[in-house]
């Protein structure tokens, strides 16, 4: 089990404290969370969007779905989704295996919009794919 070398040195470079959890190649976070007992709410997922000035990383839980219409009102930008082998490119591009979408923004050098359920207390743990297609990254107070 590892991770793609941007992902762990970003992670090890930044002194931020982690551990990788195995899952089977192919399985859904929603998949992952049933199957670790781990809330919705504490598993964080991506969607690449693009809008005029281009890509923009939104990080939310699974348990959340992207509200567009507030996202306007929020920010005043048309953002649009990107989509299936678009975000696959980006991704891979960028050392990952197909379908893993880390939720690192700073790695891949674009702008996040980050939902404030994520904001986390001392005690509060997050999980996310780890780019590799095999490896959870879990991490408290992070």
């Amino acid at each position: 089990m590892n991770l793609p070398d941007a992902i762990r040195d970003y992670l090890d470079q930044r002194g931020l404290p982690y551990r990788l959890m195995a899952f089977p190649s192919g399985e859904s976070l929603n998949q992952i969370a049933e199957k670790f007992a781990i809330p919705l709410q504490q598993m964080a997922r991506m969607v690449l969007l693009k809008e005029k000035s281009g890509l923009v990383m939104a990080i939310l839980p699974c348990s959340h779905i992207l509200d567009f219409s507030l996202l306007y009102q929020l920010s005043q930008c048309n953002f649009e989704p990107v989509h299936g082998t678009e975000t696959a490119h980006f991704f891979q591009s960028h050392g990952c295996s197909a379908r893993s979408y880390p939720p690192l923004p700073e790695v891949f050098g674009i702008p996040a919009l980050v939902d404030s359920s994520l904001d986390m207390d001392d005690e509060d743990q997050v999980y996310f794919d780890g780019g590799s297609g095999t490896a959870l990254v879990h991490m408290r107070n992070a």
